[in-house]
């Protein structure tokens, strides 16, 4: 019975340190394709689902990419932006910077100030959802 107890309690460990460290990720918009616009951090630290309530989403099986509010000239369409968003969601993704060339999107560390994975880095960033989860 103790060797099941330990097995959960690893398996529940590695399951929640994997969502703090999600926590610390980014992304950085090249052509919008591999981004989800409410589940993936790419206009702030958290994701939109977390901060924002909307009544686009149609139900949980829709995914909305962020490729659908950039224009074939490479630029953000502020026309569609402004259906979906508030005005202060607009103008924070209004100022990300858009790859004029052909770009992937990428997944950056934001865990720390100079945003470089380390395992002491990660550690601290599960200690302070830890902390956050008790409160």
């Amino acid at each position: 019975m103790k060797k099941a107890w330990m097995l959960f309690s690893v398996e529940r460990t590695i399951c929640w340190s994997k969502e703090a460290i999600k926590d610390g990720l980014k992304w950085c918009a090249g052509d919008g394709k591999s981004m989800n616009v409410f589940s993936d951090s790419w206009i702030s630290e958290v994701p939109l689902e977390r901060e924002v309530w909307t009544t686009t989403r149609a139900s949980e099986d829709e995914v909305l990419r962020v490729d659908q509010f950039i224009t074939a000239d490479k630029e953000w369409d502020a026309g569609k932006l402004m259906v979906v968003f508030s005005e202060d969601i607009v103008q924070k993704v209004l100022s990300i910077p858009l790859p004029k060339g052909a770009a992937h999107d990428q997944v950056m560390w934001q865990g720390d100030r100079i945003n470089k994975f380390s395992v002491s880095e990660a550690y601290r960033l599960c200690a302070r959802r830890e902390d956050n989860s008790r409160r």
